[in-house]
């Protein structure tokens, strides 16, 4: 709290990033990044848009004029990324990320300490995690909300209408 009450006092509000991840293809979760994405847009500036999704970027067709695909598999992507994150400039930031990428951004965040309460570059993580309706992925939930601490939040969103081939 008093690290937080430091920054939005020495810089304005905290830098926010919006991590969306799934448990699976096909539940959304580009759909629901892109939806993000003109949804902040239309509040304000439109933010950084990170699409792991190396080399096809569906979300970046979206947002060609503000967007970037990396692949995190590369020390280049992840370079590009984070170096990118920690810097100012942007007041938002929207990263769609695949199931692989998801825990490569996961890891690196925790050892950059990104995810703490005394990030660099005032920011605040939120993690919107696409959860099917399985016991697994409410698991994976609470784990990331666990690895994410109090200085993140994490949005379990189900997508009703996604068809289950199960």
């Amino acid at each position: 709290p008093a690290a937080a009450a430091m920054s939005e006092q020495a810089g304005g509000r905290r830098r926010r990033v919006h991590a969306v991840s799934s448990t699976r293809s096909g539940i959304g979760k580009t759909l629901y990044a892109r939806t993000l994405v003109a949804c902040l847009s239309e509040a304000g500036p439109p933010p950084l848009v990170f699409d792991t999704d190396a080399p096809e970027g569906d979300l970046a067709t979206f947002a060609e004029s503000h967007a970037r695909v990396v692949d995190l598999a590369r020390v280049e992507g992840q370079m590009a990324l984070f170096d990118t994150l920690v810097a100012a400039g942007f007041s938002d930031a929207v990263i769609d990320l695949g199931r692989a990428p998801a825990a490569t951004f996961l890891s690196l965040g925790s050892e950059l300490a990104l995810f703490g309460p005394n990030a660099p570059g005032n920011l605040r993580f939120v993690h919107h995690f696409l959860i099917d309706p399985s016991e697994r992925a409410v698991e994976q939930a609470l784990r990331l909300k666990h690895t994410l601490g109090v200085a993140g939040h994490v949005v379990a969103v189900e997508n009703r209408f996604v068809f289950d081939p199960e």
